[in-house]
């Protein structure tokens, strides 16, 4: 896959004390098809690192729009 296939969106971000929750949707091309996955992911920060992150990613259909 090349690197122009692949798409990564964040479409929302909270952020709380140490920690940001970020929803992504990421798209790509795989056999010419295009292909499409959600990913909600959890980062705890120690300063300007990340000090532990935690995602669970779908390739349930996605809603147009």
């Amino acid at each position: 896959m090349a690197l122009d296939e692949l798409r990564l969106d964040a479409l929302d971000m909270v952020e709380e004390n140490d920690s940001v929750a970020v929803r992504w949707r990421v798209t790509w091309i795989d056999e010419g098809e295009p292909r499409r996955a959600a990913i909600m992911a959890i980062y705890r920060f120690d300063g300007a690192l990340i000090a532990e992150d935690w995602g669970v990613a779908t390739r349930s259909p996605w809603p147009d729009g």
